[in-house]
């Protein structure tokens, strides 16, 4: 008999007109990833969320759509077998070139790409392998930011994708951080399937427990409520020039987040967008403009 996991899936009929918003609403739920089909949105959701109370949530959001006359439809609930799950990714999920240098891919392409720095991800149900325009916009900034030899804190790291890419990259040490069991099970699969080790540490909690201080780079690829909330925090976990790069933004949230930003002590060094998302790369200290 086939055991059913406690993750979850809610599936929204909607037309094209209100998509980015039902997108946007189930992302600040809490959806690990988001699936735009033919005709409905469909979020997928981890078992430390509560499925009804989140499915009272977004019930309540249609409603408001359709009283502002869009077309929502009721939301639907789905419960998810893991073999499901893995089945289904296994069957889609192919090499990505997420940048001009990096290539995730599951761990049974053999494929070899020379000169190219390849991260492998086993497709479990943990957010995260480079195919969301988020995960992409964090990579690229980490290119151009990330020097040889730092150490950095991923925090939200679900498969640990950008953990990994970091170590790849030459980060010295990395502290990867998630709140969610299932997705640090993932992330300490992944690790070991990059043979990284040694540089990679993958602890399970929030900003709140992490203790290490003096960290060069912050990542954290996240929706925009939790963004917000520890994005004043930030500045005691970083060296005086340490940087941070951020993402899961839709591009209109990013007036906002820059305002957080600058006080919370940064300058923004650079945004970059793909699609409606939008990420970008700060360091401690105010711009002189103010």
């Amino acid at each position: 008999m086939n055991k059913t996991s406690n993750w979850f899936e809610i599936g929204i009929p909607c037309g094209p007109e209100c998509r980015e918003a039902v997108s946007n609403f189930l992302f600040e739920q809490g959806a690990g990833g988001v699936a735009d089909g033919e005709d409905r949105i469909t979020g997928s959701f981890g078992p430390s969320l509560d499925s009804a109370a989140v499915l009272r949530s977004v019930k309540k959001y249609c409603t408001s759509l359709r009283e502002m006359g869009f077309k929502a439809g009721d939301p639907e609930l789905r419960r998810i077998p893991m073999e499901d799950w893995s089945r289904k990714w296994r069957e889609h999920f192919r090499p990505i070139m997420v940048t001009s240098r990096i290539i995730v891919k599951p761990p049974w392409f053999k494929r070899s790409y020379a000169g190219r720095v390849l991260i492998d991800i086993m497709p479990r149900m943990a957010f995260g392998t480079g195919s969301h325009e988020t995960t992409r916009l964090c990579l690229e900034l980490m290119e151009r930011y990330l020097l040889p030899g730092t150490k950095v804190l991923d925090i939200g790291t679900g498969s640990g994708i950008l953990a990994i890419a970091a170590a790849r990259l030459g980060a010295g040490q990395v502290l990867a951080v998630d709140n969610d069991p299932d997705a640090l099970d993932n992330c300490r699969e992944n690790i070991q399937l990059n043979h990284v080790e040694a540089n990679v540490t993958a602890v399970e909690g929030t900003l709140v427990n992490v203790v290490e201080r003096d960290f060069d780079l912050a990542i954290a690829n996240i929706n925009r409520p939790v963004l917000m909330e520890m994005l004043l925090e930030l500045p005691a976990f970083l060296k005086p020039d340490g940087r941070l790069i951020l993402s899961g933004l839709l591009i209109p949230e990013m007036t906002e987040l820059r305002k957080t930003a600058h006080a919370a002590g940064f300058r923004v060094l650079e945004e970059i967008e793909k699609g409606e998302w939008a990420a970008f790369a700060a360091a401690r200290g105010r711009d002189q403009r103010g």
